[in-house]
């Protein structure tokens, strides 16, 4: 059996297990009931550390969230939503930005029908993240050929890097 001579590994021990020091009996050694688990692979646990939001109402497109120009950039999550009156005619949302590798994701579009008003909100989740190119733009796009209500909301949730 080994023996623990890490004070801190100790300590977590104690912590984690909810040992009282006046009543239990603390580990010292590693056996069979007492397992250790490490991470050994820390970049197979990504956590989320940014939320961005925008909004853009009425015709036209504007930037909801610039990624770092010196972190590599991950999109893990996407919530979109919009809203749009009947009164909008040939109606379109659309998202645009750049995957890493130049590649223009402009195509996510929602068309409207003419004379019905839209409220939805469309989820995106990504089982494996997309990179996007360091210090680039996303676009939240409306489009509308006339003076109706047009709005769209983006959150944008993921995680950055360091540049290797």
């Amino acid at each position: 059996m080994a023996e623990i001579y890490n004070s801190s590994l100790s300590k977590e021990i104690i912590e984690g297990g909810k040992l009282q020091l006046s009543r239990d009996r603390i580990p010292t050694q590693l056996a069979e009931k007492v397992v250790p688990v490490m991470e050994v692979n820390p970049k197979l646990l990504r956590r989320i550390d940014f939320i961005s939001q925008g909004t853009k109402s009425g015709n036209g497109s504007g930037i909801v969230f610039t990624s770092d120009s010196k972190k590599r950039t991950f999109i893990t999550n996407l919530i979109w939503s919009f809203v749009s009156d009947a009164v909008c005619e040939n109606t379109f949302f659309g998202i645009n930005f750049a995957i890493k590798g130049g590649i223009l994701a402009d195509r996510i579009v929602i068309p409207k029908l003419t004379l019905t008003s839209i409220n939805n909100c469309i989820p995106l989740n990504f089982n494996f993240p997309l990179e996007i190119e360091p210090g680039s733009a996303i676009y939240l796009t409306n489009d509308t050929a006339t003076l109706g209500t047009a709005i769209s909301r983006l959150t944008i949730m993921g995680y950055t890097e360091n540049l290797d």
